[in-house]
């Protein structure tokens, strides 16, 4: 009787083993992985967190890689002034240039809240940035997406 119940709990226990493996060998990296998409030049896109743009025929890449400030106002909230939200994308060219811009969705005063900026000859627009803040609850990084324009200069 024993070595019966081995002998059906033995290929059980292989079976098992077999299929947790699968979960160790797994990618299990849930930070945000950029994709890439292609996009074309002097029209409106969105790009979520995280993800790289390409344009003029691989030239040039876009990585929307961070939301450093939003202090926007939220829906459910009076405020005495609207604020802002500011993103930062890297540039990526072929020629080895790399390099930052912050864009802002405050639109009063584009000295000090640009919501465009230049890289490598291409100018990068912010037309909007969402979601917007309903209530006080801070917006994870992963849920936003912003919408651009790019520009050859």
């Amino acid at each position: 009787m024993q070595k019966l119940l081995s002998l059906l709990i033995l290929p059980v226990m292989f079976v098992a083993l077999l299929s947790g493996c699968e979960f160790f060998f797994r990618d299990h990296d849930t930070t945000t992985q950029p994709t890439e998409d292609i996009i074309k030049l002097n029209e409106e896109f969105t790009v979520k967190f995280g993800q790289v743009v390409v344009m003029d025929a691989g030239k040039i890449k876009f990585h929307f890689s961070s939301v450093a400030e939003d202090s926007r106002c939220p829906k459910s909230v009076n405020c005495v002034w609207e604020g802002n939200a500011m993103i930062i994308v890297d540039g990526y060219a072929t020629d080895g240039q790399s390099g930052s811009v912050m864009l802002n969705t405050h639109k009063g005063d584009a000295t000090r809240f640009p919501s465009k900026g230049n890289f490598a000859g291409y100018e990068v627009e912010l037309i909007s940035l969402s979601p917007y803040p309903e209530d006080t609850e801070p917006i994870k990084q992963a849920d936003y997406v912003a919408r651009l324009i790019v520009r050859k200069k």
